[in-house]
């Protein structure tokens, strides 16, 4: 694989080789004296004051390991499309007007990725003495060696990293919402939603578990791992998204996603989740009729209803009650007065499908279920 560095900024002809260029090469002249310009070169650039400091920068390159191509097929594939999108940087406009330094970040980074990629390995010392050549004393050994380390996490799966939020607060946020998903991905598989749905739900899942146990998650780690366990079945695009979001979560609390993260003082309260009472009263006038169609459901009850169904109406009649007569279900703080009325015999999941037919009931604007 030819380096980048090689036509890093050398003017092209338009016209192509001219005749006295093709006998140069011809004959091997042209061999000669490129090599000739090559040491004229590199005298100049070992006699220019700032050499003895950047011959010390590239003997600590020498001493960094090869980047060596991942094993792993899933982590493989990830680093090929991470070289695109490098790549298809070099062909925008904004790519021309970027300083020395940047263009030279991004020109070591497809070097690195792209040699390690092809050929199964990447010697940054062989990399540093090509950009030497061309670049002179202009080459920036510590931005090399930033290049360097960054590309090297990649091939390791530590780089793209989600870090846990320092804030205590956002932490209990982080596990509110683990709590929630979790629910929902109990949910999904009771009612055999295809896998693809449940996916990005057991992708968020297992992205919160790494950053609230481990402090951190390495994203083409885990998805390499879960690659690994569901085969095909696995699709990345759902993963990162996934990822973008949990991320967002760990940054900024969610301040660019639909659902902002949750308040713990408010959890802590009960209050995470509630239900309004709606303001339209032919909708207040449809859940009244509704309690009252679930109470004589229950009067009707010969103990012929299985105890499933029952505690189902029983969930619904309780959040209606609240609705209607407080103006507002709390529904983390019913949840909890029903779990210590009915102990060991109260099911979550079926109050959890109870809470969303009266959601649904009060927010949709035939009364029903869409």
């Amino acid at each position: 694989m030819k380096l980048l560095i090689d036509s890093y900024e050398k003017p092209i002809n338009p016209y192509g080789k001219s005749v006295c260029e093709k006998i140069l090469e011809k004959t091997g002249i042209q061999k000669l004296i490129e090599n000739r310009r090559e040491k004229l070169a590199s005298r100049a650039l070992k006699s220019n004051p700032e050499w003895p400091e950047i011959e010390a920068a590239l003997e600590q390159i020498a001493q960094l390991p090869e980047i060596k191509s991942p094993e792993n097929p899933h982590l493989f594939q990830r680093l090929k499309t991470k070289l695109k999108e490098y790549m298809a940087l070099l062909k925008t406009e904004k790519y021309g007007y970027q300083p020395p330094a940047l263009k030279q970040d991004l020109l070591a980074k497809i070097d690195f990725m792209g040699q390690a990629l092809e050929f199964g390995n990447c010697n940054p010392r062989e990399i540093a003495d090509k950009y030497i050549k061309i670049l002179g004393t202009s080459f920036n050994p510590e931005l090399f060696t930033q290049t360097y380390e960054r590309v090297n996490d990649y091939f390791d799966g530590k780089v793209p990293a989600i870090l846990r939020p320092d804030d205590e607060q956002a932490v209990q946020g982080l596990q509110i919402k683990l709590k929630e998903y979790k629910e929902r991905l109990n949910e999904k598989q009771e009612e055999n939603e295809p896998f693809k749905e449940q996916l990005s739900v057991i992708s968020r899942i297992a992205i919160l578990k790494k950053i609230i146990e481990e402090g951190c998650c390495y994203v083409y780690q885990l998805s390499s791992q879960l690659a690994e366990e569901y085969g095909d079945d696995f699709d990345v695009e759902i993963f990162d998204r996934a990822a973008d979001h949990m991320e967002d979560y760990c940054l900024t609390q969610g301040k660019n996603l639909t659902k902002h993260l949750p308040d713990p003082a408010n959890y802590s309260q009960g209050e995470l989740a509630k239900i309004p009472q709606p303001d339209d009263p032919q909708k207040i006038q449809f859940l009244q009729n509704k309690l009252e169609e679930y109470n004589n459901q229950l009067l009707d009850d010969k103990d012929d209803m299985p105890f499933e169904e029952r505690l189902g109406v029983i969930c619904k009649i309780a959040i209606l009650k609240k609705i209607i007569e407080e103006g507002c279900c709390y529904v983390d703080r019913l949840l909890k007065e029903l779990t210590e009325k009915y102990g060991n015999d109260f099911d979550v999941t079926i109050f959890n499908k109870a809470t969303k037919s009266i959601e649904g009931y009060c927010i949709t604007k035939t009364g029903h279920l869409e």
